[in-house]
């Protein structure tokens, strides 16, 4: 009889830590749901941040764009007067008529 309870006592402790274990492995698996999750989110923020570093990274400020029209246009002159200068170059070579 003593036997039999002891061998009871062994089982239902052997149970008791199954039940333990499986709640380990519930907590488990329930930390790593949620460590998933979390991935998740950080990974969808990052994202987001990113997104928006860009489109602050493709706007031009009002005085950068003031600036390369400036620019634009002061190249835009030094062209039309070397075409200027060219033209007025030709217009002044003497055609020598061979009557």
């Amino acid at each position: 009889m003593q036997r039999q309870s002891q061998q009871q006592q062994q089982q239902n402790q052997e149970g008791g830590d199954d039940k333990k274990d499986d709640k380990q492995d519930n907590n488990q698996q329930k930390d790593n749901k949620q460590d998933k999750q979390d991935d998740k989110q950080q990974n969808q923020q990052q994202q987001q941040d990113q997104q928006k570093q860009e489109q602050q990274e493709q706007q031009i400020s009002p005085e950068d764009a003031r600036r390369m029209l400036e620019a634009i246009q002061n190249t835009e002159q030094d062209v039309q007067e070397r075409v200027r200068a060219e033209q007025a170059k030709q217009k002044q070579v003497r055609v020598e008529k061979n009557w």
